[in-house]
């Protein structure tokens, strides 16, 4: 326990350790906020009307409310105070629009204009400008394409082309390292799940966990646009509301599988209802017949409800201390997750009702708030599974351990009567015909009383080794005393009698040496399927067993 608590505290310097780096490049490097639309004023049109004057783009949202599908928005400004760049362009990020882009009445960009276009979501691009961009009128036109509260700029920032794309990532930096550990980590993680699964049942109920964490790490970096230059902008805002959708059903899931079956009645069936709405919203949105501005406010609520859902399960557990000390750490994990990103939700509720009062530093902190509670799910996770490989690793061990007492004859190491029957009752199934020898060691018993016991198991071992040999590539067993039984399937005549007799030149190899008082011998009797009125392996058996006692009767005739 003392180790278990010591790796989450390194964890979570680990954690913070990462943040604080990222937040200090971010500050340090600060090519992508020096030239920020606060120095500009723009003036903006709504359908050709005059709607307002402002340096902040943000605060045009107040302007307006929900705007009609085709109206237009045009952002104007004359581009003063502006440095000297190699390469000059223009980022900007726009919600739900498809949009021209003029510098002095000349069209130098435009996107999303066809006209059976079905949606158009979030979009971030950079747009390289004309050498002579100083003191040039830009103007920026949107057409909406949805009706949402949400539609037009916000954000257009000036510089070199290169340092726009650099300072984009480094601002994104935290939520473009948290999504590919998320991803990575999850992927990872399905995949030895699976792996163990078949092993160990009780594995199975991580799945929904290794999910959960690949399609965070899926909803952050299509959240923030994280791989703009490389996703085309519908595609990753559709994948983007898919994942979000579909963290209503994967939540229920994963809360389901690590608290158990909810005994009451009523959350049960809220938790039913609200995996039930995750899915059908994420079948909507997949054949294209609802999309996120139109369910916003309902998906909010059915998100709260599921945390709310999962936080009094929780309660309830601890106080009646019914949680599996095996889950606890991975449902602390989902609550810290679950907390963040409620706090995450906030922000963009907030901006979605209007509230954009939120600066650059607002947006790193909602970057930030965003990425913890999911990085904290995918360690915690870590440790987690950690633990679970070490305590699957020591299940393995005692389970060959009980395997080979089960299997393994004790003396000689090799498969025991136990393991005979279980390969004759395989070998009952099968249709290919197969030969069964018998074999006894002789003189065992006068061994035993002559020498000893110890010489007597030396018999035993030295005959295994050898029959280890001649029989590698067949089954072999010691079934009782002084007892061996070996099997070849699909073998010739010829290659049984060679068999026999490379183990009878081995034993007599053995003898000639003289190591021993007493020789080795052995009695051999073989039987195929084909030769018995009943063909099973049990009647094959006999059928050789009785033709070993034949074999050792004639020995003892031979050697009286």
């Amino acid at each position: 326990m003392r180790i278990k608590r010591i790796l989450i505290v390194l964890m979570l310097f680990v954690l913070l350790y990462l943040i604080s780096v990222n937040t200090a490049i971010v500050f340090v490097h600060d090519d992508f906020t020096t030239e920020m639309n606060t120095d500009q004023e723009w003036n903006v049109f709504l359908d050709g009307e005059f709607l307002c004057e402002t340096n902040n783009l943000r605060n045009v949202y107040t302007y307006h409310k929900d705007i009609d599908k085709g109206s237009v928005l045009v952002y104007e400004t004359t581009l003063k105070n502006v440095g000297d760049y190699m390469f000059p362009a223009v980022f900007i990020k726009e919600h739900y629009c498809a949009y021209k882009v003029f510098l002095n009445d000349e069209l130098i960009a435009e996107k999303y204009l066809e006209k059976d276009r079905r949606y158009i979501g979030l979009e971030q691009r950079v747009i390289s400008l004309p050498k002579n961009y100083k003191d040039g009128r830009l103007t920026i036109e949107l057409y909406a394409h949805s009706t949402a509260r949400i539609v037009g700029l916000e954000n257009v920032v000036i510089g070199d082309s290169i340092g726009l794309r650099n300072g984009f990532f480094r601002f994104h930096m935290v939520g473009s390292e948290t999504s590919m550990l998320l991803i990575f980590f999850g992927a990872i993680y399905l995949f030895l799940t699976f792996l163990l699964t078949p092993k160990f049942s009780y594995m199975k109920q991580y799945i929904p966990l290794g999910l959960l964490s690949i399609e965070l790490g899926l909803m952050i970096a299509t959240r923030y646009e994280l791989y703009f230059m490389l996703l085309d902008n519908s595609f990753s805002s559709f994948l983007y509301e898919c994942t979000l959708f579909s963290i209503l059903p994967l939540g229920i899931w994963s809360g389901y599988s690590m608290l158990g079956r909810d005994e009451n009645l009523f959350t049960r069936r809220i938790s039913i209802g609200i995996a039930c709405a995750g899915v059908v919203l994420s079948l909507l949105r997949i054949g294209e017949w609802i999309v996120l501005p139109q369910v916003q406010m309902p998906f909010a609520i059915l998100c709260t409800i599921m945390f709310i859902v999962l936080y009094y399960r929780v309660y309830r557990i601890f106080k009646q201390r019914e949680m599996k000390k095996d889950n606890k750490v991975i449902v602390e994990a989902l609550c810290i997750c679950t907390f963040f990103m409620l706090i995450g939700f906030t922000f963009s509720g907030l901006r979605w009702l209007g509230w954009n009062r939120l600066t650059t530093m607002g947006d790193l902190l909602e970057v930030a708030v965003m990425c913890v509670g999911p990085m904290l799910f995918a360690y915690f996770l870590l440790l987690d599974f950690l633990f679970n490989i070490s305590r699957v690793y020591a299940k393995s061990q005692e389970y060959d351990s009980l395997t080979r007492l089960a299997y393994e004859d004790g003396l000689t190491h090799i498969p025991n009567r136990a393991r005979a029957n279980r390969y004759l009752n395989l070998l009952e199934r099968k249709k290919t015909d197969y030969c069964v020898i018998s074999m006894d060691v002789n003189g065992l018993k006068k061994i035993n009383d002559t020498y000893g016991h110890g010489k007597g198991d030396k018999l035993l071992k030295t005959f295994s080794k050898v029959l280890e040999k001649v029989y590698e590539n067949h089954f072999y067993a010691r079934i009782g005393g002084d007892e061996f039984l070996a099997v070849m399937e699909d073998a010739s005549e010829a290659e049984v009698k060679e068999n026999i007799r490379s183990l009878k030149t081995e034993l007599d190899a053995i003898n000639v040496l003289g190591e021993d008082p007493f020789s080795y011998s052995v009695a051999v009797g073989y039987a195929y399927r084909h030769e018995t009125k009943d063909p099973s392996p049990h009647q094959t058996y006999l059928l050789a067993d009785e033709r070993m006692y034949d074999d050792k009767k004639q020995g003892r005739e031979m050697n009286p």
